[in-house]
This record gives C-alpha cells, structure tokens and sequence, in this order.
C-alpha cells in the first residue's frame, strides 16, 4: 500500500528443534527505516487482536493455493514429502494439510504472535551498503515491536 518495497514476503523455515518466521521486503535503501516500522506495525497488529476473520480466510486460501502450485513439480513434491517424513515421521497428504489449515483460528493466530513476535526473539538482517551510525537506529527499531 505504500509503495515501499519491490518484493515482500514472509517465509517459515522448519527444523526437528527449531523453526524460524523470516519476513523478506527487496527495497531501496533510502525506504529502510519506513519498512522496518511499517512490518514491525502490521505484526504488532497481529499480535494486538486486529486481525480480521476474512483476513485469514483469504491468507489460508493463498496459502493452499501457493501449496498446490508447488506441488506440481515432482522434485518440490519429493522435497514436501521428504521433509513431512523427516518432521513428522510420516508423509501427509495434500488433503491432510488443507484441514489442518482449515482447523487455523484467528485467536490460534494471535497467541502464536504474541509467542514469536516478541523485542527477545527478534533479528534484523540487512543485505547492501549499510552506514555504520544507522546500525543502532536499525537495532533500535526492533524495540517498537510491542
């Protein structure tokens, strides 16, 4: 909406032990800090009860879609299949996966927010020229998040 970012998108990387959320916005250097407040507001929004039933609606069936695209390719099928067995001792099917998230509730979605989306959790990766005197504005930032 406000025209900051070339490419925004977020990402869940998972492990046996650990899994991490990863938010990714491509930009020119000179919107960072408005990025940086804006992403930082949109999850303190999540976190705070403001996410609407028709938001998630939408984000689950984006999410099924994006899932079934890829799972098109034989080798990112192999890849999903793989993974499912290594997580989760079992592959699940494609139908499993859609009533699992069909089964995601708003308030689901809001504690696992107010779990992850927290000042102690939270990291900051920046890729381009980086002005030494911006770093503790940038770490500073990462305090707003609620």
């Amino acid at each position: 909406k406000k025209s900051l970012a070339y490419d925004v998108h977020s990402f869940i990387q998972y492990f046996n032990d650990i899994s991490s959320f990863n938010i990714y916005a491509g930009i020119d250097s000179s919107k960072l800090r408005e990025t940086i407040q804006t992403i930082l507001e949109e999850l303190n929004k999540i976190k705070d009860d403001n996410l609407k039933e028709d938001e998630l609606k939408k984000a689950k069936e984006m999410y099924k879609g994006a899932l079934s695209l890829s799972l098109e390719s034989t080798l990112s099928r192999a890849f999903w299949l793989g993974n499912r067995i290594l997580l989760h001792g079992r592959p699940s099917t494609f139908d499993e996966i859609k009533e699992k998230i069909e089964e995601v509730k708003v308030k689901d979605v809001q504690k696992m927010a107010q779990s992850v989306f927290s000042k102690d959790k939270i990291n900051l990766s920046i890729v381009g020229p980086l002005k030494e005197k911006n770093k503790k504005e940038y770490s500073s930032l990462l305090q707003e998040l609620g």
